[in-house]
């Protein structure tokens, strides 16, 4: 040392506030306490983030649950088309039925012809689909989109319950 300590200054010649801590130590002080808070904001976004997105898949199920057998039936052209499979079908063709059974592998040719059926009889015809007819539409839609996810990539399974909602 060069010569004896003035008593506002640290050994190493800088300033102390009044509270005899250094600037620097101040600085750091705040760093920490900035960093800590930024911290837990991010973490409380995010969690915001993942119940918003929960809560949204919950409501989309539940509107699931209540809809017609043409809505079902839409969401089902919808996954498959999501899932990369006959994207230039729309449903109304001839031969989808066929090329469904084709697409997934457990559906009887009978499923899905009832399933096609019953879901133009409810778009075209004179009188609504039976409580039956609809139900059956629903089991079918449950039935093939998890047979389809079960096919794809972790990142589609993903999307297929996140963003899709259609499990």
């Amino acid at each position: 040392m060069s010569g004896p300590l003035i008593p506002n200054e640290t050994e190493d010649g800088k300033q102390k506030d009044e509270t005899g801590k250094s600037e620097e130590q101040g600085l750091a002080k705040e760093e920490d306490w900035f960093s800590f808070s930024a911290g837990w904001i991010a973490a409380g976004v995010l969690f915001f983030i993942a119940a918003g997105i929960l809560v949204r898949r919950q409501v989309k199920l539940r509107r699931m649950k209540k809809a017609d057998c043409r809505r079902c039936f839409s969401k089902l052209i919808t996954a498959v088309h999501a899932a990369g499979v006959l994207r230039e079908y729309s449903g109304q063709e001839i031969d989808f039925a066929e090329r469904l059974v084709q697409a997934v592998q457990g559906l009887s040719r009978e499923e899905s012809r009832k399933l096609v059926g019953i879901v133009n009889q409810a778009a075209f015809g004179a009188e609504p689909p039976s409580e039956e007819d609809e139900a059956f539409v629903k089991q079918a839609y449950r039935k093939i989109v998890q047979r389809i996810y079960r096919n794809l990539s972790w990142y589609r399974k993903l999307q297929f319950r996140l963003f899709y909602v259609f499990l």
